[in-house]
């Protein structure tokens, strides 16, 4: 039986329970690879005292080949999943037609001017015009809500 660190205590009786454990939600890439490198031991040492299964360096060598394509698939798993809990984070900018919704008045918003080389400007409609740079504009073709500045670790 090999110890697992990843759960104190816990003796892992299957090197199945170590790629279990591999794929738990939120278990770093780290403890991932401490759970296959359990798995690859296991199979070492099967094949040093030949208790478990009969080994032969060509299935050494196999099982060598299928950690090191399984390991490298749960980084890249590994690595998807965090991308995608990083994109489900972030906000998407939804443009407003202009001639169709204005903002509240007097709050500023991202602005795009027809026909500016500037892409986007920030301004704000006052109830009856646009004022972009502190200016009055009437070629205001789209707008959105300001995003959220980033978080600040305190």
């Amino acid at each position: 039986m090999t110890t697992c660190n990843i759960v104190p205590g816990y003796e892992i009786v299957h090197p199945m329970e170590s790629l279990m454990l591999a794929a738990e939600p939120g278990l770093g890439a780290s403890d991932a690879s401490e759970c296959l490198d359990n798995w690859t031991r296991y199979f070492c040492n099967a094949a040093e005292s030949d208790d478990d299964v009969l080994m032969t360096p060509q299935r050494v060598s196999a099982l060598v080949h299928t950690l090191v394509a399984a390991r490298q698939r749960a980084r890249r798993l590994i690595a998807e999943r965090d991308a995608l809990k990083r994109a489900a984070n972030t906000e998407v900018i939804r443009w407003i037609d202009a001639s169709e919704q204005l903002p509240d008045a007097d709050i500023d918003v991202m602005v795009k001017i027809d026909d500016e080389s500037v892409p986007i400007w920030i301004g704000h409609h006052d109830g009856e015009v646009w004022y972009v740079d502190d200016s009055w504009h009437e070629a205001v073709t789209h707008w959105a809500e300001m995003p959220f500045g980033p978080e600040v670790a305190s």
